[in-house]
C-alpha cells in the first residue's frame, strides 16, 4: 500500500490490517481442522506456520474485460496457489471464479456469496500432506460488463 492509496481512501490501511488479523485467525483455525483430517496432532502446523512469514493479503481487482477461453483471454489464467491455504472473499456479486474438475475435465463456476469464504488448498499443503489434499486449480473468467473485486 502506498501513501497515495491511504490518502485517497481514509482508513483503508487500518481496515486491511484488521481484516488481515482476522484472516490469520481463521487460517490458523482451519489448519487445526486440516491437521485433524490428516490424523496428526491439532497443533502440528504451528511450528511451521507463522503469520509474519506465511500469510499474505491481496486485494484483487479484475478489469471489465470479457474473458474468452478459446482466444486465451482470462481475467486470471488457470493456476494453483503456491501457499498452504487461500481464503477468498468476494466483495461483490460478480461471478467469475471457476474451479477445475479433473474427473470430468471441465470448469465449474463458483457463485459469489456474501455470507461465505472460498477456501482453496495450495501447492504447499498438497506437498505437506503427501498428496492427500489436492491443490485447487482455478481461474477467473469475467463477462466484461463490470469490474470484479475480491480479497485473498
Amino acid at each position: 500500500l502506498d501513501e497515495t492509496s491511504e490518502a485517497s481512501i481514509r482508513g483503508y490501511r487500518r481496515a486491511m490490517e484488521r481484516y488481515y488479523d482476522t484472516m490469520v485467525g481463521i487460517g490458523m483455525r482451519l489448519l487445526t481442522l486440516v491437521a485433524a483430517a490428516l490424523d496428526v496432532e491439532e497443533d502440528y502446523f504451528d511450528t511451521y506456520w507463522t503469520p509474519t512469514h506465511n500469510c499474505v493479503l491481496r486485494p484483487l481487482r479484475y478489469a471489465a474485460v470479457k474473458s474468452d477461453a478459446n482466444a486465451g483471454t482470462f481475467a486470471a489464467g488457470a493456476h494453483s496457489d503456491y501457499g498452504g491455504l487461500t481464503i477468498l472473499k468476494t466483495l461483490d456479486d460478480v461471478p467469475g471464479l471457476e474451479i477445475y474438475d479433473e474427473a470430468n475435465a471441465s470448469w465449474i463456476a463458483v457463485p459469489p456469496r456474501d455470507d461465505a469464504f472460498v477456501v482453496n488448498i495450495g501447492d504447499l499443503l498438497e506437498r505437506w500432506s503427501n498428496g492427500r489434499l489436492k491443490s485447487t486449480k482455478h481461474r477467473v473468467m469475467t463477462a466484461g460488463d463490470v469490474e470484479r473485486h475480491s480479497v485473498a
